[in-house]
């Protein structure tokens, strides 16, 4: 089988130069497909690319842009370039998301709307660029976390934003199986990453593990 083209999309929070970003990108590299990754940092994409390029011999399978997820346009664009480079779009990934603690009264406009901008609004960005594109056959995956579940304390725009995440994939996910695309969603939980040891020192972290969320490896 011809290596596929798949669009990985990741950004703050998920960088694809560190935690389940990167195992996955690895992991594509590593069988030889052809990868198409996106982050809003620069540096995040090229430790990443040298990472991916050390894992598969041909460099030029591996294509890397700088994306703002909230702008429709650049989305677009990168989605148009990833075509040039890559090829058919076979497969994507949608990683990305922006967490910010706060109480509902404490919360400023201008991070509610970076959260719900990148998580939610960012994603329907993605679903709308990745669906105009897909086949038969072809395939979709969201992520989002165990706050779209339920609601948490401190937690008010990013639980909304996540809980918006599970809506839109359901959405899609009905739209795409007639014309058999299939769209899923996974929910990783609390991982061993570095934005989890980063958050750990806050003492957040650990209140959550106490009301019961198992802690993934």
């Amino acid at each position: 089988m011809p290596p596929l083209p798949y669009l990985l999309t990741t950004t703050h929070n998920h960088p694809t130069s560190s935690g389940i970003s990167l195992a996955l990108a690895r992991l594509l590299a590593a069988r030889g497909q052809k990868i198409s990754i996106a982050d809003i940092s620069q540096a995040n994409l090229d430790k990443a690319s040298d990472t991916m390029q050390s894992l598969n011999a041909s460099g030029k399978d591996v294509f890397a842009t700088k994306v703002n997820l909230r702008d429709f346009s650049a989305v677009h664009s990168r989605r148009q370039s990833t075509v040039d480079a890559l090829g058919e779009i076979k497969g994507a990934a949608n990683l990305a998301a922006v967490h910010a603690s706060s109480f509902i009264a404490e919360l400023e406009a201008e991070i509610r709307d970076q959260v719900t901008g990148v998580d939610s609004t960012g994603l329907m960005h993605y679903l709308n660029a990745e669906g105009s594109l897909m086949t038969a056959g072809d395939c979709i995956v969201d992520a989002f976390s165990v706050s779209g579940l339920r609601g948490q304390a401190e937690n008010a725009a990013f639980c909304a934003s996540e809980h918006a995440v599970v809506d839109l994939t359901q959405a899609a996910a009905t739209e795409g199986g007639p014309k058999g695309i299939r769209v899923n969603f996974v929910v990783p939980r609390f991982a061993e990453t570095l934005v989890f040891w980063k958050r750990r020192g806050s003492g957040r972290v650990v209140r959550r593990l106490r009301c019961g969320l198992r802690l993934c490896r």
